[in-house]
């Protein structure tokens, strides 16, 4: 099934029984807020954080510092979303399936940190999921809300791997001015057959890229990943290393 958390003055519920098939927040509420600090399962399912402010002024803020699980058992990995105006994840996220392919993780806002204990995992024993951070491929999704500003902290982690067969699977992270990336991620094929995923890590107008992104295969082709920025500077900065491989 679905479990939401839903802030606002005035929310519209679409049910097909006792299964949620759409929801709307009508009207915002002044400083609404979406917190979870424990644990939200939900098998095969949903999991649905999602706030909206009440005007322009009137910042909405979605936080997660606990557990999340959309879990798939006999089908693929289940859906989780996090959306509001101000959305930081400190805690986990998994939307991942031992006998299928991997779930869906979307994060959504104006502004966007995933602290230095985040933990998204999207991946499938036969494919990987989908990861999205604050937009789809190139910013051109109309159904995915695009980011201001994304931060990814050092020592933050996304997965959507191919466990034992399979694809890797696809992570974005895009803003339409600043990224910032210091963890890292990985779409690995599976460790019996498949190919390396897709990632794209991009700030429309500004990327600061010092992470990790890894798309092996030990079977198949290695996957990709795009860097898309205005400008691009490849450097050392200093002691340390810039790699491409």
């Amino acid at each position: 099934g679905t479990t939401a958390l839903l802030a606002g003055d005035k929310v519209t519920l679409t049910l097909n029984g006792n299964r949620l098939i759409k929801y709307t927040i009508d009207q915002g509420a002044l400083n609404s807020l979406v917190e979870n600090n424990n644990a939200i399962i939900a098998k095969e399912g949903v999991v649905i954080l999602s706030a909206k402010g009440l005007n322009l002024l009137s910042k909405s803020v979605v936080n997660n510092t606990g557990s999340i699980e959309a879990k798939g058992f006999s089908q693929s990995g289940g859906k989780i979303y996090l959306d509001g105006d101000q959305t930081t994840n400190s805690g986990k996220l998994v939307a991942s399936s031992k006998n299928n392919s991997g779930g869906l993780i979307q994060v959504t806002a104006d502004e966007i940190k995933l602290t230095s204990t985040a933990s998204l995992n999207a991946s499938g024993a036969t494919g990987g999921g989908t990861v999205l951070v604050g937009g789809d491929y190139q910013g051109k999704n109309p159904l995915v809300r695009n980011a201001k500003t994304v931060i990814a902290e050092q020592g933050s982690i996304t997965k959507a791997d191919a466990i034992i067969d399979g694809d890797g699977g696809k992570i974005i992270f895009w803003s339409d001015d600043r990224t910032v990336f210091l963890g890292e991620a990985s779409v690995s094929g599976g460790k019996n057959s498949g190919d390396g995923g897709f990632g794209e890590i991009s700030g429309k107008n500004r990327l600061l890229f010092d992470g990790l992104f890894k798309a092996p295969s030990k079977t198949g082709k290695i996957g990709s990943l795009l860097l898309d920025p205005t400008d691009i500077v490849v450097d050392t900065l200093g002691t340390d290393t810039a790699t491409i491989d």
